[in-house]
């Protein structure tokens, strides 16, 4: 399986925050933000259960990348750790 977060360091005008999905079937997908509010509400309610996704990472690029939240994912916890 190819690394996700390796093309995220190679982008070369990345946007200000990107959600990382990893799929129950081994596939991920990127998609970019122009803020966290952004990237917190396509979490919440552009991701539902029938998606079988297995881990969500909110990124935020900035010297270099980091995680700024990052867990397992399932629809009955789907808000925790997003409340700001």
């Amino acid at each position: 399986m190819t690394d996700p977060y390796a093309s995220l360091s190679r982008s070369n005008k990345p946007s200000p925050f990107q959600v990382v999905i990893l799929f129950a079937n081994g596939s991920w997908g990127i998609h970019d933000f122009q803020s966290f509010m952004d990237a917190r509400d396509f979490y919440r309610n552009g991701i539902s259960y029938s998606d079988r996704v297995q881990r969500v990472t909110v990124m935020e690029n900035g010297n270099q990348m980091r995680a700024v939240w990052d867990a397992s994912w399932d629809d009955q916890s789907k808000y925790a750790g997003l409340n700001n």
